[in-house]
């Protein structure tokens, strides 16, 4: 059997592992197929706590292929085998190719060596907007209509046991996730709520809501086609579609200068593509795809003239932004802000981006919503901020 240039044949990729299952019962498992060489449940290095995910190498390919013939349930939960590639043949979505190849399309893996498109931030979710008696019950059971979930919580005060009115949901594939986010509306416990991806928080402009990507690496010849049919082969135009792409010429040379820019149909859709896309190969050329940043003085991150996921423009307050506070963003304290918030631009080394502010909270100035002055969706929340606590949850 050939296994193509980049399998390893007795080595197995395993993902989705319940986060309690420990090291003993997953070589046990695996042990009823054969033989074993080695075996490894990757935990994070700081809590020390399962990822998720493992290896297992077996004495010869033909027990892999035993294994990848069944579905299998480690502790109760249905888990996903698939070959797994080696490091060095990797062509990273953050980094660039490791890979060999020629022209074509690159196929691209997650760093675990699985499938990008079922890499943890595609299938997990980021809810905001919680109210604070919302229970990890009632968030999982309304969730729970959109596909199978793998893990769930809503994040808590250490001190206090109160919930912070946030939390993240990850599903046990990524159209399962996409389901939530073609949902515009979402109504939990009779508050609406915002879902969006969980950006990495290690990912330049992670917390940066917009649809304007940067595209680098262009060949001089390179045509606007070639590149919407690639994008296109890869992501179904249910999920979202370039609305423009400009590639910037040099007049003089009559050629591509190397870069440009991608208009896409939403947020989320742009987030899908920084996170499938940001390192791939096309006609035999490098090429990276990561989001534009907002140009100096533009009053915010995403759409909405005031700043932030707001309105247009405004007074004091309320909606349409203004300078004080509200939803639409400005100087202060908004939805999405300058200064912080939901989704701030300070404050961008957090996982999905939002709830890291420099001053204020969840569409306040510096008054209510958070129990105190400075607290809120802002300062002690969820990203790093100013004065601690939860700096980036990676979970």
């Amino acid at each position: 059997m050939s296994y193509g240039n980049n399998a390893q044949a007795d080595k197995i990729f395993v993902g989705g592992l319940n986060r309690h299952t420990s090291e003993e019962t997953f070589k046990s498992y695996f042990e009823n197929y054969g033989q074993l060489k080695d075996y490894v449940v990757m935990k994070d290095k700081n809590s020390g706590e399962s990822k998720g995910f493992g290896f297992v190498t077996f004495n010869s390919s033909d027990i892999a292929d035993n294994v990848l013939r069944e579905t299998h349930n480690i502790d109760g939960k249905n888990i996903e085998c698939k070959r797994a590639i080696p490091q060095e043949n990797i062509t990273s979505n953050r980094g660039p190719s490791r890979g060999g190849g020629g022209g074509g399309h690159s196929h691209h893996q997650a760093d675990d060596g699985g499938d990008v498109f079922q890499s943890e931030p595609m299938r997990k979710i980021f809810v905001g907007g919680l109210k604070r008696q919302t229970n990890e019950e009632m968030f999982r059971e309304y969730f729970q209509r959109f596909g199978t979930i793998t893990d769930c919580v809503v994040m808590v005060d250490r001190n206090t046991n109160q919930s912070k009115g946030f939390g993240f949901v990850t599903f046990e594939t990524s159209d399962m996730a996409e389901n939530v986010l073609h949902e515009q509306m979402h109504n939990i416990d009779d508050k609406k709520v915002e879902c969006k991806r969980a950006m990495p928080r290690d990912m330049e402009g992670a917390n940066n809501r917009v649809t304007r990507l940067f595209v680098g690496g262009l060949s001089p010849t390179l045509n606007q086609d070639e590149l919407r049919d690639y994008i296109e082969s890869r992501h179904d135009t249910k999920h979202g579609k370039l609305e423009k792409i400009d590639f910037l010429q040099d007049k003089e040379k009559n050629c591509n200068k190397g870069f440009g820019f991608l208009e896409c149909s939403s947020c989320d859709f742009a987030d899908r593509i920084v996170l499938c896309e940001g390192s791939f190969k096309l006609n035999g050329k490098q090429m990276s795809i990561k989001k534009a940043q907002a140009p100096q003085g533009s009053g915010g991150n995403t759409s909405g003239g005031g700043g932030g996921r707001g309105g247009q423009s405004g007074g004091q307050g309320g909606f349409q932004g203004g300078n004080q506070s509200g939803f639409g963003g400005g100087n202060q304290a908004a939805f999405g802000q300058l200064q912080g918030g939901y989704g701030g631009q300070q404050q961008a080394s957090s996982y999905g981006g939002g709830y890291a502010g420099g001053q204020g909270g969840y569409g306040t100035n510096n008054q209510q919503q958070g129990n105190n002055q400075q607290q809120g969706y802002g300062q002690s929340s969820y990203g790093q901020s100013n004065t601690g606590g939860f700096q980036g949850f990676n979970r």
